[in-house]
This record gives structure tokens, C-alpha cells and sequence, in this order.
């Protein structure tokens, strides 16, 4: 794909749709409270999560998890600006060492369980990990099984950025580095944009039920500061 002109090779291409989807975003979003984030990085990730509630759309939730030695959600799943505000101002009780893996994986199971959503991942964190039950592979492929992307935000001295950007690439999301008020819009409008702007394409099928089926997609993206390209690949069984 490169704008609105499609490429197909091995396949007879029916229609290509650029579409969106109206669905509210559902994002689950991690916040680090370990001891290696410090006072301005609480304040700094906190003022963060406040502007990206107020950037969202009255029907997009958002579920706040707070995480340390142990992984504690604060507040469900809620359009209500109210009710999320006093969610990132609650001081958890959470330990001090690090389970960032486990509580993204809480928010890809509570997302996962939702209808009629665009749900997401958002992970507030300095990059380490040393108290969780899954790794950074198991958390992918996670993701990945439940088709949920996470997008990774980095604060704290500490941080450290190969993980995060491990993690969002393989899974379909996207890293920031220290996001100010503008890089925090930024984030927002990218996520809207990814998960409720969609090509869909149809192409006939002559391969029987039971087949397994490898797609390989390579798309080109053109801005003002360059282009970009990337490819994905996803495997399925044809009814």
C-alpha cells in the first residue's frame, strides 16, 4: 500500500475499501510507581496521563493500572473524565520493585474482554521489569494472539528504551521517549488515527477449508519528513 494504491501479488484482488472505525477506543494504560521512578518522573508521567484523558473522545475508556512490586487497578474501565482524573491522583500501595510485563498483561486480558471496542494497551513506564511472571516474549505473543497492540511511553532516568520499543513494534503499537504536552497529543492522535483509520481488502479464494494461510503486507507511508516502510505478517486457518 502506498497512499491509496495497492500492490497484490499471488491473489485476485475483489475490492480495496479505505474505511474507519466509529467503535470507541478502550485503552488499558499501565503506570509505573516503582522505586526507580522518581518525584519529577511520578509528576511528569501523572501530568501525561491527564492530558491524554482529556484529549480523548467522550465515548473512548480508559482503565488505570498502577504497578510496582504488585499490579492494582485503580479504576475499570470508564468514559467518566471525573472518575479517571481521581484514579491517577490515588497513591498506590504497590511495592517497589517492577512488574511492568504483568501489568500490561492485565490490561490485555480486561481490554480483551470488551465488545464493540478498538481496544489498546498504553504502558507508563521507565522500561525495567524485574518482578513479573511473564516475560517480555510471552507479553508479545500476548498481544499478538489477541490482535491488541501496545503502545509504550517512556519516563524515568532509568529508562530503558530497547525493551519498549521491542515491545510496541512487535506488537503494533508505537514508542514515545519522555512526551511533553505536545508529544502527549501526539501520542493520542497517533493512536486514534492507527486503530480507526483501516484499508480493507477482499480477494478470491480458491484454497480449501483447513488451509493455513500466511499474509505478508507491506505498507509505504509518505510525510513531510520522509518515507517509511514496514511488513507484517499474519497467519490464519480459511473457514
Amino acid at each position: 500500500v502506498n497512499g491509496d494504491t495497492i500492490f497484490v501479488e499471488n491473489a485476485d484482488l475483489i475490492a480495496l475499501d479505505k474505511t474507519g472505525n466509529a467503535d470507541p477506543i478502550a485503552a488499558a494504560v499501565t503506570m509505573d510507581y516503582s522505586g526507580s521512578m522518581g518525584f519529577t518522573d511520578l509528576a511528569n508521567m501523572e501530568g501525561a496521563m491527564k492530558t491524554f484523558v482529556r484529549l480523548k473522545e467522550n465515548r473512548d475508556e480508559i482503565e488505570v493500572i498502577k504497578f510496582a512490586s504488585s499490579v492494582e487497578t485503580v479504576q475499570e474501565f470508564t468514559n467518566d473524565t471525573t472518575l479517571l482524573m481521581a484514579a491517577i491522583e490515588n497513591d498506590p500501595r504497590v511495592g517497589t520493585f517492577t512488574a511492568f510485563y504483568e501489568s500490561c498483561r492485565v490490561g490485555l486480558e480486561s481490554a480483551n474482554q470488551l465488545n464493540n471496542v478498538i481496544p489498546a494497551v498504553i504502558g507508563f513506564t521507565d522500561g525495567g521489569d524485574n518482578n513479573s511472571f511473564i516475560s517480555l516474549s510471552g507479553l508479545i505473543e500476548l498481544a499478538q494472539e489477541y490482535q491488541i497492540p501496545i503502545y509504550t511511553v517512556g519516563y524515568g532516568s532509568s529508562s530503558a528504551p530497547q525493551n519498549l520499543e521491542v515491545l510496541a513494534e512487535e506488537t503494533g503499537g508505537r514508542f514515545f521517549l519522555s512526551p511533553d504536552g505536545q508529544g502527549v497529543q501526539d501520542l493520542y492522535e497517533t493512536i486514534s488515527g492507527q486503530l480507526r483509520k483501516l484499508y480493507l481488502v477482499q480477494w478470491l479464494n480458491s484454497l480449501p477449508s483447513g488451509t493455513v494461510v500466511v499474509i505478508s503486507i507491506t505498507t509505504t507511508y509518505t510525510a513531510g519528513n520522509g518515507s517509511f516502510t514496514d511488513t507484517v505478517e499474519k497467519t490464519f486457518v480459511i473457514n
